[in-house]
């Protein structure tokens, strides 16, 4: 079993937030015989239920006083009692150090939760969940946005204009997903003219304009939101990270770095490819490289040091949990691996699961369904053999932050 920081998470066991989320609050508490698993907008909390003892409390320090006890908010509070569902009730036995590396060590089972349709041709990229929980998939090699409901209803969301698929050119593509507060969607499109290729916004009407134009010897990949910029993932020859104000403009290059480049010309890997931020920290894999990177960010918003999390690890995009863990994929590679905080890694998930091309992760953002890992299987006819593109499920005993 994994050494854990205990100290630490006796006094912090588990906080997600996000910039960009101001949602009104909601709870859910969750019981077992001997803990108090409670979740809201704000964070999620474990507490020992009082057997007489001093009751342990995990909640971050600046918000115990309002997270010592199950209180209503706005008459929206609710109970539930764990049951035999919930993969991880087993954890929540023994003392609080053996329920945290439960709960670090958990992997539940893996479902396909919708499936896609491999003539259209469906090849799902990317994924973001909006504020009414729906599904928003990006499909790289048609230009089509979905929208698919948790009933498993799909609808076309809008059509981005890629143009013409060329095979080993990165053109005619479409890249990864981000998402705002107002369910603005940002699209990275790898067009075959010059004239649309960037970052483009997409509003909750299915309206789409370019807010960024990008050079074409860009490969806008991976995207993420923090605060008004969005951080681009460039995978092309000279690798690099771009930063675009949400509200459009022209984009800079905010990281430009040796370890951000293709260096291996004689294998068909991507440079920067999935984004993400944590801690202050924008996050950024390198496969060509084999490299999982942390950028830091100064003060005055331009990129500073840049710091190797892991090697010899080929990441697609990814998500990252609320100890810091980063679940990616691995596209062609057919696994989801885990990388901790200290650079080790483990693979949660390979070819014998219903994988066929995973490309990108994502938690879940309401209540338990934040210890669900979604994954988007692309099935790209040049990798696989299957045929089989889905958006599958998989359960973990630890959270995602929400982006």
């Amino acid at each position: 079993m994994r050494k854990l920081k205990l100290k630490w998470l006796l006094i912090i066991m588990i906080v997600v937030t996000s910039c960009e989320r101001n949602a009104s609050i909601e709870m859910d508490s969750y019981l077992s015989d001997s803990y108090n698993l409670t979740i809201d907008d704000g964070g999620i909390y474990i507490k020992r239920i009082n057997d007489g003892k001093q009751n342990v409390n995990f909640s971050d320090l600046t918000q115990q006083n309002k997270k010592d006890k199950l209180y209503s908010i706005n008459g929206k509070s609710s109970n539930h009692r764990i049951n035999n569902s919930i993969g991880f009730i087993n954890c929540f036995y023994g003392s609080p150090f053996e329920v945290i590396e439960c709960l670090q060590n958990y992997v539940g089972n893996s479902e396909v939760v919708f499936n896609f349709n491999p003539q259209i041709p469906d090849n799902p990229e990317s994924v973001v969940i909006d504020s009414d929980n729906n599904f928003i998939v990006s499909m790289a090699l048609s230009g089509q946005l979905v929208k698919v409901t948790r009933e498993g209803e799909r609808t076309l969301f809008a059509t981005l204009p890629i143009g013409q698929f060329i095979p080993g050119a990165f053109t005619g593509l479409m890249g990864a997903l981000a998402i705002d507060s107002n369910d603005n969607i940002y699209v990275n499109v790898n067009a075959s003219e010059s004239s649309k290729r960037g970052v483009w916004k997409v509003s909750p009407n299915g309206n789409s304009e370019l807010i960024g134009l990008l050079p074409m010897n860009a490969v806008p990949n991976g995207i993420v939101l923090v605060n008004d910029y969005l951080y681009i993932a460039d995978s092309g020859f000279d690798g690099k990270i771009w930063r675009l104000n949400k509200f459009g403009g022209q984009p800079e290059v905010w990281a430009d770095d040796p370890l951000l480049k293709l260096i291996n010309l004689g294998i068909m890997t991507p440079g920067p490819n999935g984004i993400q931020f944590y801690n202050e920290e924008i996050y950024v894999s390198n496969p060509n490289q084999g490299l999982l990177l942390a950028i830091s960010r100064n003060s005055d918003g331009t990129s500073g040091e840049i710091r190797i999390i892991s090697d010899n690890v080929f990441l697609d995009d990814f998500a990252i949990d609320a100890l810091g863990n980063v679940i990616g994929t691995t596209d062609p590679l057919n696994t989801i691996e885990k990388i901790y905080p200290d650079g080790s890694k483990e693979v949660l998930l390979n070819s014998v699961n219903p994988l066929d091309g995973p490309t990108a992760a994502i938690f879940g953002r309401y209540g338990l369904d934040r210890f669900n890992l979604y994954i988007t299987n692309a099935a790209f006819p040049f990798f696989t053999d299957n045929f089989t593109p889905n958006l599958m499920k998989l359960e973990l005993g630890i959270p995602g932050i929400i982006r």
